[in-house]
């Protein structure tokens, strides 16, 4: 699988304390990964971007 498509979370992540975490990457970006299902944009210029996706995990760094 192409790493972009990976996701990916510069700016740390919080999660539950469940036995199951979800975790959520608190990146605001001009674009979300490829990958990200439910990315959020502002319209101003350039965009601020948001992935809402819910993991199970805190991904690796993007870069």
């Amino acid at each position: 699988v192409d790493a972009r498509w990976k996701p990916c979370c510069d700016s740390g992540c919080v999660c539950t304390r469940a036995r199951i975490p979800d975790c959520h990457c608190l990146d605001i970006k001009d674009h979300c990964y490829p990958g990200c299902k439910g990315c959020i944009c502002t319209k101003s210029i350039p965009p601020q971007c948001q992935c809402t996706d819910v993991l199970h995990f805190c991904p690796k760094p993007c870069s």
